[in-house]
């Protein structure tokens, strides 16, 4: 995580960050190991991202996934690389 962010920046990246875990990440790992001919139709980027990178601005935010393009298992995820910049 950006430890260079003010404060209330780097905490809502991370506030950000756990809800898309919760509402978002999971429920779609979940749902490709119970249908799991659906991974080659998931962008990899989505199902095992190498990095996420959050911009925060004053009116918008956008959020970017770097990884592969297409994954052939969910398994050994490994760690995520999340950084935030403050526009």
């Amino acid at each position: 995580m950006s430890e260079n962010l003010p404060n209330n920046i780097l905490e809502l990246v991370k506030t950000i960050a756990l809800n898309l875990r919760e509402i978002y990440w999971m429920p779609l790992h979940e749902y490709i190991k119970k249908n799991p001919t659906l991974i080659d139709t998931v962008a990899g980027f989505l199902l095992k991202p190498e990095s996420i990178i959050f911009y925060i601005g004053r009116t918008h935010m956008a959020i970017e996934y770097m990884g592969p393009e297409r994954i052939e298992d969910l398994e050994n995820l490994g760690k995520i690389e999340i950084t935030g910049y403050d526009f």
